[in-house]
């Protein structure tokens, strides 16, 4: 009876020693996978941080773009002001010419009066 009483307790601490080392496995297995799925948590926020980056400086470089494009529009308005006042610039200059020229035709007509008129004093005085 003491053997049975020994061999049964023997039994149970085998059963006992059997279901700690199942637990002490599947604690083992159940770590590595919390490690492997740490390790894919910490691989899916790195690519999401380098997706964040790529958004970031796709909007930076869409917002140099429209500054850019502003820029250029400016510079496009401003060219079409220069152009304006170049060409009103011309305008004048060419109103300013014939106004030269109109003056100078008058200047040589009025110099050839004076100078017919002084060849008639020249004549009138030779006579006289």
């Amino acid at each position: 009876a003491a053997l049975a009483r020994e061999e049964a307790g023997l039994a149970a601490d085998v059963a006992e020693r059997d279901e700690l080392n199942e637990t002490f496995e599947a604690t083992a297995t159940l770590r590595t996978m919390a490690e492997e799925l740490r390790q894919k948590v910490g691989e899916g926020e790195r690519r999401m941080g380098e997706r964040r980056r790529q958004v970031e400086l796709y909007e930076r470089l869409c917002t140099l773009r429209d500054a850019r494009l502003e820029e250029a529009s400016k510079r496009g308005l401003d060219a079409e002001a220069r152009m304006a006042l170049a060409g009103a610039k011309l305008a004048v200059a060419r109103q300013e010419l014939r106004e030269g020229r109109a003056a100078a035709d008058a200047g040589a007509h009025a110099l050839a009066a004076a100078q017919r008129g002084l060849r008639l004093s020249q004549l009138a005085k030779r006579a006289v």
